[in-house]
């Protein structure tokens, strides 16, 4: 109820868009860990989406377009973030307009190499996407020829 009436003040003051999240990771309240629901916290932006006319952004664990449509369809923002779902799979937003969905690679918020490493100020990594933090060192060589791989514990496309 605060939230929403500071919202409306803050817009009279000249905010032109809000990005809503849970908290951060000081608040005693889990934000981004995997045991934290799929758009847990999306209530709070619709609740200053109620308060304000100016664009307001979810954020936190939206890590599928389909939940991100699914946001804006309801109304409940007008715009999503997804940051932990780029750093795995930096092509999810091609692939979704593509119509290629299902080779998406998802976030499962397991946080060991983004904001684990963040913290200790080292660059981030991602655990789903091994190329993530290391762009620059790994050149994409094309194999001679054809090979034969086994994939273990990996999710190959359809």
């Amino acid at each position: 109820m605060e939230a929403r009436a500071f919202a409306a003040e803050l817009e009279k003051a000249g905010v032109d868009l809000f990005n809503v999240t849970g908290g951060w990771h000081e608040t005693r309240i889990p934000q981004l860990t995997m045991f934290v629901p799929r758009k847990a916290y999306i209530y709070l932006a619709k609740g200053i989406k109620s308060a304000v006319s100016v664009p307001v952004l979810a954020s936190n664990r939206v890590n599928d377009p389909y939940i991100g449509e699914e946001i804006l369809r309801k109304g409940e923002a007008d715009l999503v973030t997804m940051a932990r779902a780029l750093i795995c799979d930096p092509d999810l937003p091609n692939k979704a307009l593509q119509g290629k969905t299902h080779l998406i690679y998802h976030c499962v918020a397991c946080n060991q190499g983004c904001f684990d490493s963040i913290f200790k100020s080292q660059p981030a990594t991602c655990l789903v996407n091994p190329r993530a933090g290391r762009e620059g060192e790994l050149p994409l060589i094309p194999a001679p020829g054809p090979k034969k791989v086994l994939v273990i514990g990996g999710d190959l496309p359809a």
